[in-house]
């Protein structure tokens, strides 16, 4: 193994900050593993979820984070066949084709640190062959990144899962870059259209600014506004991850409508729905990830990337060293930071 060890941001308690620490490697790489030198990573509000423990207590403690970036190949297994040593690779948390590779076994403080099939908060990461893909040098590094998770999710959700005809009412629930995003392009699709749900005044700001015709601040769920739209929406994305949201979304549907859960809601919260509702036409849809196709889906979405309007400029909040990630995760949570926060590697 040319690596021995590296910098990275390791999740050692829930609701604490995250450990910026030096990490031993293995001696070396196993079936189709594949050391990356990371130069961009995202922080999504996955990793928030991971660290707030909305899926309940971890027990896979310490372990590192990180599910989208972009970065070049060290090393890699013999058994490797789709990338080679100097290939610029885009890192993404849905599978394609390749090895499902066994975790790597990193230690830190001479204990066992855990890890995924794909962790990208590290300068260095060992990655399963089936969470790479091999993409052209003129691809922009900023939009690598991206595809990795918020631009595959979004775009795979409104033109994959949804199919979101023209001359609709579309209602993205949780303005946070995922819901951004959706609208943008909704925006660009010139839906007819487009209401914008959110508990915080900037991000629904954005929303205006992506291309959102209607607003919708909530203090409570009970908000007066959200009602009207009852029988009117084809449409619900629901981004927020709130049960709340997704319950009074699905009330508001029309009786064809379609709405699509993208937010991870906390661990115990159960939907509430009537099921007469769907026998009669309305109809509930899971994202994951978009059903992103990387071995397909990346030079046709990073076409859509390209398009100036919805260029990672509107996107992208900032790129930092991996000692301001504690700062930037609590400005995420607070709030404050309605963009993507990069991390970078020199």
């Amino acid at each position: 193994m040319k690596i021995k060890k590296s910098i990275g941001a390791i999740l050692v308690k829930q609701n604490q900050d995250l450990a910026i620490d030096y990490f031993d490697f293995p001696k070396k790489l196993f079936k189709g593993q594949v050391l990356v030198r990371i130069k961009l990573a995202g922080i999504c509000g996955s990793q928030i979820g991971e660290i707030k423990g909305v899926k309940g207590k971890d027990p896979y403690l310490p372990h590192l984070l990180g599910h989208e970036g972009v970065g070049f190949v060290i090393d890699k297994h013999q058994s490797v066949k789709k990338c080679k040593k100097g290939d610029k690779v885009l890192l993404h948390w849905m599978p394609s084709k390749g090895i499902d590779a066994e975790n790597p076994k990193y230690s830190w403080k001479n204990k066992t640190l855990n890890s995924g099939k794909i962790t990208t908060f590290s300068k260095y990461s060992i990655i399963s062959e089936n969470r790479l893909t091999k993409i052209g040098k003129k691809i922009n590094n900023y939009n690598a990144v991206l595809l990795g998770c918020t631009a595959s999710t979004a775009i795979g959700s409104v033109k994959k899962i949804a199919k979101v005809k023209r001359n609709s009412s579309v209602v993205v629930s949780g303005c946070g870059l995922i819901g951004q995003f959706i609208i943008k392009l909704l925006s660009q699709e010139k839906i007819k259209n487009i209401i914008a749900i959110d508990n915080n005044k900037k991000k629904i700001y954005e929303a205006k600014k992506k291309g959102a015709h209607e607003l919708v601040l909530i203090k409570n769920n009970s908000n007066k506004n959200f009602f009207s739209l009852k029988n009117k929406i084809d449409y619900f994305f629901e981004c927020s991850g709130n049960i709340e949201l997704l319950n009074n979304g699905f009330k508001i549907l029309k009786s064809n409508g379609t709405i699509v859960l993208i937010g991870v809601t906390k661990k115990g919260k159960l939907a509430k729905f009537n099921p007469l509702e769907i026998n009669l036409g309305k109809k509930i849809k899971g994202s994951k990830g978009g059903m992103f196709n990387p071995d397909k889906d990346i030079t046709k979405y990073n076409k859509i990337l390209q398009n100036i309007k919805i260029s990672n400029k509107n996107f992208i909040q900032g790129t930092y060293k991996i000692d301001k990630i504690n700062f930037l995760i609590k400005k995420m949570i607070s709030g404050k930071i309605s963009g993507k926060p990069i991390v970078r590697f020199d």
